[in-house]
């Protein structure tokens, strides 16, 4: 696996101070996502070269509509933090069993 930041730098992308996300990041993050009942959970990781949020979702199959409602809300994030480099994942929740995030992450929003 290769680690973002050497990613990021064989591509010429550089961080600075104002690729952190603001404050507010988290709130934001959770008036977007919390009114999409399929949403059980979210978690956010900041790390020094990205902030990555991970949604976990109950939902045991791909659906079309949903995933695009997700994407909006991802698009309307990301246009709120032009400066911030933000990386979502969206999880299943697959017969209870919850996927794993990383120790360090914070809740954001929790059903």
């Amino acid at each position: 696996m290769i680690e973002t930041k050497s990613l990021l730098l064989k591509t010429g992308i550089e961080f600075k101070d104002k690729d952190k996300p603001s404050p507010d990041v988290e709130d934001d993050i959770y008036t977007q996502y919390q009114h999409i009942d399929q949403v059980q959970a979210i978690y956010g990781q900041d790390l020094p070269e990205v902030y990555n949020v991970y949604v976990l979702l109950n939902h045991d199959r791909y659906d079309e509509a949903l995933m695009d409602r997700l994407l909006d809300q991802e698009e309307f994030v990301l246009d709120l933090h032009p400066d911030s480099f933000l990386q979502f994942y969206y999880l299943p929740i697959l017969e209870n069993n919850i996927p794993q995030v990383p120790k360090n992450s914070v809740r954001i929003l929790s059903r």
